[in-house]
């Protein structure tokens, strides 16, 4: 299947209860994903920016004083590598993410973008994600760290009564 291939590792029970005590600690940092009133697919829910960067790469902000252990596992999986854009993004019950691309984006147009990943957690059976007009098991991708296929059309749609949380970040590779 589509998303075996996609599939880097499982998260482990301390390092699901880290990134959950985070986000707990810090619920009141979330915000509109668009920071700069650009249209966006993510209209609905909000996002947390722990290191946003703009198109060209440079970052513009952190808050990592606020997510240190989150930090510790991105730099984990990626090792040496520079990370990118990192946030959290939530779809409360009924949220969508409309169905795009990310190739448009300035950095992964021009290639400089070496992955981008997203962790789950705690997925409910009825959210329907779709990556490539394949709809996703979520089962097999719950509290899972996911090579993201940015390029082919995604979307998500929360058909649960449960908050979906997922977080991106962008690995830029080597410094």
């Amino acid at each position: 299947m589509y998303y075996d291939s996609i599939l880097i590792k499982k998260l482990s029970l301390i390092e699901i209860t880290y990134l959950k005590d985070e986000l707990e600690m810090n619920s009141p940092l979330w915000k509109q994903h668009a920071t700069d009133l650009k249209l966006t697919s993510l209209k609905d829910g909000k996002s947390i920016h722990l290191q946003w960067c703009d198109d060209k790469l440079n970052i513009v902000t952190d808050k990592w004083e606020y997510f240190p252990k989150t930090h510790q596992l991105l730099k984990s999986i990626i090792g040496d590598n520079v990370l990118g854009r990192v946030y959290w993004h939530r779809l409360l019950p009924g949220d969508e993410i409309n169905a795009h691309t990310d190739a448009n984006i300035p950095f992964v147009k021009s290639g400089e973008l070496k992955h981008r990943y997203q962790i789950y957690l705690e997925i409910d059976k009825n959210v329907k994600i779709v990556f490539n007009k394949q709809l996703i098991d979520v089962e097999r991708i719950t509290n899972s760290v996911i090579d993201f296929p940015l390029k082919s059309m995604h979307y998500y749609i929360n058909n649960s009564n449960s908050t979906l949380y997922l977080l991106v970040f962008d690995d830029i590779g080597t410094p």
